[in-house]
This record gives structure tokens, C-alpha cells and sequence, in this order.
């Protein structure tokens, strides 16, 4: 395919388009990166926002690894020393009671009766 065919067949993907929907802004760019035997995606947006949300991901990630890794520390700190603290109560501070009572329930297992006079006061 020639420069003159790629760039053509770009121009073609402008408008009301699934490709125009994400690189739009972009097409003329792209165009005129062909022309100059530039990468195509220099100086494009797409690319931006793409790292913008790669970012974001990599962020995202280490904060939930962060709060696994509290989580799991918690829960030995919890078991090990003679805190009043049960796991259940780190688990509950953690996800809530609420997901506790639904695990539980689904799982077969006993609710205790701080948890069953949570259920009843829910019902008020």
C-alpha cells in the first residue's frame, strides 16, 4: 500500500465511525505523520490518554495491594496477640458486616449473635 493509499483510507475512517470514536481527533495527525515517514502515532492524543489510563491501572493496583497486604497483616496481628480484636472484627472493618453476614450465610455458616442482632435492628 502507497503513503497516498494509507492516508486516503485514514481520511475514509473520519466521521461516523467505530475508528473515528477513538482516534478522531487524531486522523489528520496520523495523516500527516504517513506523509512526513514519521511513526504514525507521533504526536497523537490516543496515546496520552492511553498512558493517562495505564497510570491510573498501575495506581490502582498498588493501592489494592497495599490494602491486601494491611489486610493479611492485620488478620496475623489479630490471631497472634491479645488484642480484643477477633478476625471477624478486622474482617468486618475491612468489607463490613454486611458482606461478612452474606459470606457466611451462602458459606453454611453459623451467624454469632452480635451479628444476628445486627440483622434485627435492620429491620426496624
Amino acid at each position: 500500500m502507497t503513503k497516498e493509499q494509507e492516508i486516503r483510507t485514514l481520511l475514509s475512517l473520519k466521521g461516523d465511525t467505530y475508528f473515528a470514536e477513538k482516534f478522531g481527533e487524531d486522523i489528520d495527525k496520523m495523516c500527516e505523520n504517513i506523509h512526513n515517514d514519521f511513526p504514525i502515532e507521533t504526536g497523537c492524543n490516543f496515546m496520552s490518554k492511553e498512558n493517562a489510563l495505564r497510570k491510573s491501572l498501575e495506581n490502582q493496583k498498588a493501592e489494592q495491594e497495599e490494602k491486601l497486604l494491611s489486610f493479611a497483616q492485620d488478620i496475623i496481628l489479630s490471631v497472634n496477640t491479645c488484642t480484643s480484636l477477633s478476625v471477624t472484627d478486622v474482617v468486618n472493618q475491612y468489607i463490613g458486616k454486611d458482606e461478612v453476614i452474606k459470606f457466611k450465610h451462602s458459606s453454611g455458616i453459623q451467624l454469632s449473635d452480635d451479628e444476628l442482632d445486627y440483622l434485627v435492628s435492620k429491620l426496624k
